[in-house]
């Protein structure tokens, strides 16, 4: 079963948002050994699910990818977005690298680091913080938080991504402020890619599933996608496994659960 953590929601839906905007990360580095077109092409695909699913026009549509993805490129990014309201409502998707600032361990709130985009690999973590290559999940959440919107629904794809869903975009938003997050991958664990490596294995269920469930509840969708993640995930895992501890002394989790977690109750309805 997905993984839940639910707070009771004991009030009535919330008021409908007078403007939902979706910003769309993609950040395949050269040095990863991934084709940018790999990020390019999953950001438009699940661009375009997310759009129809939450009815959000081409103007609202904001996409940051691949060589403007560097930290300072984040932020012009963010500081050129039009300013939001707490009655607005923000859905964010992101696909990159994503792990712990210690090597050997798995990704906590505190640690948690996500790679943006460089042309060479930095290869040692502090030094990539520093020269601010890469940025520690807490700030990202905070850049974030301080657009304004008064809802989030935040889709993370990047191995051990649950650090930065299940605790740290909640943790920082400003009060009133309500947040789902849905991520790939819990604390320990690779977000696998499809067989033939086309794509990341659980936005291409994502995408796949947004588009034949378009009525049915997220919940419901995302328990379909979490039965065909873990299923998928183990053999694909496998063949990686090995390889992943002889680069960097840890062995990844070959179980793939993607979780959620939605205190307010975002993504109950079909639609909003």
């Amino acid at each position: 079963m997905l993984s839940m953590l639910f707070g009771l929601c004991l009030l009535a839906q919330t008021a409908l948002a007078s403007t939902t905007h979706l910003i769309a990360i993609g950040v395949c580095p050269p040095w990863k050994g991934m084709d940018a077109r790999f990020c390019t092409d999953t950001v438009a695909d699940m661009s375009q699910a997310l759009s129809q699913r939450f009815e959000i026009p081409a103007q609202n549509t904001h996409t940051l990818l691949n060589e403007q993805a560097t930290v300072a490129g984040l932020a012009d990014f963010l500081n050129g977005l039009p300013e939001f309201t707490k009655s607005d409502r923000l859905v964010l998707y992101t696909v990159m690298h994503n792990g712990s600032n210690h090597a050997g361990t798995a990704a906590t709130a505190a640690n948690d680091v996500m790679v943006f985009w460089s042309e060479k690999d930095p290869r040692v973590t502090q030094f990539a913080l520093a020269e601010h290559k890469w940025l520690k999940a807490g700030e990202f959440a905070t850049w974030l938080h301080q657009l304004g919107m008064g809802e989030l629904i935040a889709v993370f794809d990047a191995c051990q991504s649950g650090a930065i869903a299940l605790d740290v975009m909640h943790d920082v938003a400003a009060p009133g402020t309500q947040v789902a997050t849905i991520s790939s991958a819990k604390p320990g664990q690779l977000a696998n890619l499809t067989q033939d490596l086309s794509r990341p294995l659980f936005s291409g269920a994502l995408i796949a599933a947004l588009a034949t469930g378009a009525k049915s509840p997220l919940p419901a969708l995302l328990a379909s996608v979490d039965s065909d993640v873990s299923a998928r995930a183990i053999p694909i895992c496998a063949q990686r496994k090995e390889q992943m501890r002889k680069n960097n002394g840890f062995e990844p989790n070959c179980n793939q659960t993607p979780i959620f977690r939605d205190p307010d109750g975002l993504l109950a309805p079909p639609s909003r």
